[in-house]
């Protein structure tokens, strides 16, 4: 399977709607962690390549969040976008209580709806 098929890096992230219907597919939960670039944390907003990402999470009704919060720093970062252990923490520790909420709550597993 060649993931890169077909792929315009101009357009839509092919991966996201691939995920989705993956998870669909087979019934998987899908829950998303949207973290900023460096600079869009700077800016305290996402570009718009992550408002799209929004978009879509949004549309396809799959639960996220943003990792544009008080206790995320560019510290947290390699480099202008991947995470180091310390971010990796702090986004376990952002998570951890949500994952569990979902599961006491029955949301979690779900199903995604089209």
């Amino acid at each position: 399977y060649n993931y890169l098929k077909g792929f315009d890096d101009s357009a839509f992230n092919p991966g996201w709607k691939k995920t989705y219907k993956y998870c669909k597919k087979n019934n998987i939960p899908l829950l998303v962690y949207l973290h900023p670039e460096v600079e869009e944390l700077k800016a305290g907003t996402f570009n718009e390549n992550g408002q799209e990402i929004i978009r879509f999470l949004e549309k396809k009704k799959i639960p996220y969040v943003t990792g544009i919060h008080e206790n995320n720093n560019e510290d947290f970062y390699i480099d202008n976008i991947h995470l180091n252990d310390q971010g990796h923490r702090v986004m376990a520790d952002l998570l951890l209580p949500i994952v569990e909420e979902m599961i006491e709550t029955g949301q979690f597993p779900m199903t995604i709806d089209e």
